[in-house]
């Protein structure tokens, strides 16, 4: 948001000393964040206008003027200027006084140019920046002498540029009125009284407009009135200059003076034209199912059942508290108007915008809850700028103003002690009572030790309720600068740990640093396309009823959607990569909400070649095996017991523990690839992590270094093509635990002279004794069992 310093000079005196920096600081320190601010005049400190007395030729040069030029003081300014424009006496143009620095960087100094003393010059406006090519100068025939360039151009103020989620909890903020107020309490300042002189003139015999309000929940407050003699034109450039200095584009008259008020005060308002308000009747409701309007944007819009309107009854002339409709729209041919101020439901409006995607000015205000009693203020503004400015506006009638639930002013209890507890300095009680007076509370004495406070009312509306809140106004307003960063004096011990956010850094460690992948953060939302294109069911899917765009519509059950959606477009300038994210899932339930389970999902991808794509799904077993290795995780590998649709059939692993699946290893479905229009080979892997944690780690207990050597042998088997390595080494393990120390399978051997359907595992045994060395006898009886075992099961000794 845009605040006008000059603004505020209207209702608050601001010394010069402060400068716009200083200003800034202050309203950042004590009220709202100012991202930025724009000083208009900014390097037209030193030019004013004069008035060309008298000018001759230089003594000494052909081409240069001595000019004698009035700058408003006794004594007229000593100038030289060349022969680029013509100038005549009484010519009144901007001239720097040296010493100053103009815009361009040009440093002007007063020195003797060919034995004559030049203490300016004159000001083309190129050279003051206003213009890159040709020569041309500024008149002002009406401007007074010595008067500052800035001040003539309308350059005199500076914009405050206000950060709007730092006043998101202050609708009396979002007007310049009530950000007056701020700097009025932190200066040590008057505020002005804002006062709107009509009172008197909104009570007749006229014609009233007639307001129904079908659920009070819509609106706390309706003001309407009916104003003759309208004649739509363009705006007194004051109004104009006020609006654009903050950002606001000029209508017409009408118009800008609601975009005005609404500035001013905070309070939007809106003006019918009285033509399309059948009988100057205004029923306010919910839209009906299936309701069509077009909006002031020539946009037709689908409403909502939850939508609250404007309407004449039948024909809808507005959204409420969001936009006006275009059929009431203030026009040339407008000659009468309805004058409408409200106070609508914060909760409702925000939902309307959100919903129509229309984030207009007003919607932002009244979403932040507006104080039902600014309204009226706004509404009489707004009345008495009609007649100043249309002097053809004349009153109808009277208002009509509809207050069914009238404002109760709210007190809280404040404890002096208490709030010099929780700031940590001693505030006198006087000073306490001076800030918040200051912010236009009222303050009483209670009980011994006590204050009592009554909020006023645009701070009563979800922001000041309880005693921590007005601890904040005082201490901002004493200054957080003045308040001493002291430790609190509090036990020191260390927070119990969270174990899943530590195991969570490891995984980072050992993926990104050990492995070689990169994380990606994606959004928790895709779209009915991502899931038509992952193969997914629609059903395990929640849907959002209000997204923020068409491809965030769904809740995410997978993140392998999104990362294929990101690797896509990386692979357009990548052979291959390798990606993982940390994130959770959601899966409907029956329940009220979704099943949530946090789940870590890596991809491999590389360019299609056919070794490449023959090797990626151990790639991605092999990046899974090391993780779950450096993790500690008590997992093995195993045949997959369910597969999600986007996983190809044949190509796929498990990792369990205790029987549960915790990670499943898959090469990405051919179908799902085409889909996302990726011609790369891709594996990935998903990890259960709150399963993973839940597991445990390998805890690692020292061991003594053997006493006694080792015997290895070497033991080949024929089995079937579909035996798993696990279970052979099962068999050999169980043949001697006390002397088998070790077993790795060292190679798989696929041959057609092997036989059809059969494949050979070589697997080193390692015995050994911790007490004595073994001898060739034990080793061939271990030998014979392990034979004997591998054979019971069917399996073919190689070599043996």
């Amino acid at each position: 948001m845009k605040v006008s310093l000059n603004w505020i000079k209207e209702f608050v005196d601001i010394p010069a000393k402060y400068s716009a920096k200083m200003l800034a600081d202050l309203l950042t320190l004590r009220t709202c964040e100012v991202e930025g601010y724009e000083d208009q005049g900014r390097g037209l400190e030193g030019v004013v206008i004069g008035e060309m007395l008298k000018f001759s030729k230089h003594p000494n040069a052909d081409k240069l003027n001595v000019a004698k030029v009035d700058i408003g003081r006794k004594e007229p300014l000593n100038l030289i200027f060349g022969q680029m424009v013509t100038m005549h006496i009484g010519d009144r143009i901007p001239i720097a006084v040296a010493p100053t620095v103009l815009p361009t960087g040009l440093k002007i100094e007063a020195k003797d140019l060919r034995g004559v003393r030049s203490e300016g010059m004159l000001c083309l406006e190129q050279e003051l920046g206003m213009k890159e090519t040709g020569v041309s100068l500024l008149y002002f025939p009406k401007t007074k002498p010595g008067t500052p360039l800035a001040e003539a151009l309308g350059l005199n103020d500076v914009i405050f540029e206000i950060d709007n989620k730092s006043i998101t909890h202050r609708p009396d903020l979002w007007g310049h009125y009530g950000m007056a107020r701020e700097f009025a309490a932190f200066l040590g300042k008057k505020l002005k009284s804002f006062v709107a002189r009509t009172p008197g003139r909104l009570t007749g015999s006229g014609p009233k407009a007639k307001v129904d309000i079908a659920k009070k929940e819509i609106a706390a407050r309706f003001l309407a009135t009916i104003v003759f003699g309208i004649k739509v034109e363009e705006s007194p450039q004051w109004l104009k200059n006020r609006l654009l200095a903050v950002g606001m584009r000029p209508v017409n008259n009408i118009v800008d003076i609601t975009n005005y008020v609404m500035l001013e005060l905070g309070q939007p308002l809106h003006a019918f034209d009285r033509r399309v308000v059948e009988n100057d009747h205004f029923v306010i409701r919910y839209a009906k199912s299936g309701e069509v309007t077009t909006t002031l944007d020539h946009k037709k819009r689908q409403l909502s059942t939850e939508d609250a309107l404007v309407t004449n009854g039948d024909t809808v002339l507005g959204i409420a508290g969001v936009m006006g409709g275009l059929n009431s729209e203030i026009t040339p041919k407008t000659t009468d108007i309805i004058l409408e101020v409200a106070t609508w439901n914060p909760i409702m409006i925000r939902k309307t915008a959100q919903r129509h995607g229309l984030r207009t000015d007003a919607a932002q205000r009244f979403e932040k809850s507006l104080d039902p009693e600014i309204t009226g203020i706004a509404f009489h503004r707004a009345v008495e700028l009609i007649l100043k400015i249309c002097p053809t506006a004349k009153l109808a009638g009277p208002v009509t103003d509809v207050y069914p639930r009238k404002y109760k002013p709210v007190s809280v209890l404040l404890n002096i002690a208490q709030v010099n507890k929780k700031i940590g300095v001693d505030i006198s009680e006087k000073e306490m009572a001076a800030h918040l007076k200051a912010l236009e509370f009222a303050v009483g004495k209670a009980k011994k030790g006590f204050l009592k406070i009554t909020v006023p009312s645009f701070r009563a509306t979800k922001d000041i309720n309880i005693e921590d809140d007005l601890v904040e106004e005082i201490a901002r307003m004493h200054g957080y600068e003045k308040i001493p960063p002291i430790l609190p004096m509090l036990p020191i011990k260390l927070p119990i740990e969270n174990r899943e956010r530590v195991l969570k850094h490891r995984t980072r460690q050992i993926f990104s640093m050990g492995l070689g992948f990169t994380e990606v953060s994606l959004y928790s939302f895709y779209g009915a396309p991502e899931v038509r294109k992952a193969l997914l069911p629609e059903e395990l899917h929640m849907r959002l009823e209000n997204p923020l765009t068409e491809d965030q519509t769904h809740l995410r059950i997978s993140l392998l959607p999104n990362m294929l959606k990101s690797a896509a477009v990386t692979l357009y300038s990548r052979d291959n990569l390798k990606l993982y994210e940390i994130g959770r899932t959601y899966i409907k339930e029956k329940e009220y909400f979704p099943r949530e389970e946090k789940f870590i999902t890596g991809v491999i991808a590389r360019s299609e070649t056919t070794k490449q794509s023959q090797e990626i799904f151990y790639n991605a077993l092999g990046a899974l095996q090391a993780f779950l290795d450096q993790f500690g995780a008590k997992v093995r590998i195993d045949v997959a017991q369910t597969l999600p649709p986007y996983a190809h059939p044949s190509k796929c692993a498990a990792a369990k523990s205790a029987g549960q699946e915790i990670a499943t290893i898959y090469e990405v479905h051919p179908q799902v690839l085409k889909n996302f229009g990726i011609e790369s080979s891709v594996a990935a892997f998903e990890i259960n992590f709150s399963r993973l944690v839940a597991v445990g780690q390998t805890q690692h207990a020292y061991h003594s270094l053997p006493r006694f050597p080792g015997i290895e042998i070497d033991i080949s088997v024929l089995v079937p093509k579909l035996t798993p390595v696990r279970e052979a080494l099962e068999l050999i393990r169980k043949t001697d635990q006390q002397l088998i120390a070790n077993v790795s399978l060292i190679d798989i051997f696929e041959d057609k002279s092997l036989g059809a359907d059969k494949k050979s595992f070589t697997f080193r045994v390692l015995l050994q004794s911790p007490d004595r060395t073994l001898t060739d006898e034990e080793m061939k009886q271990i030998q014979q069992r392990i034979f004997s075992a591998l054979q019971g099961s069917g399996f073919v000794i190689r070599g043996g």
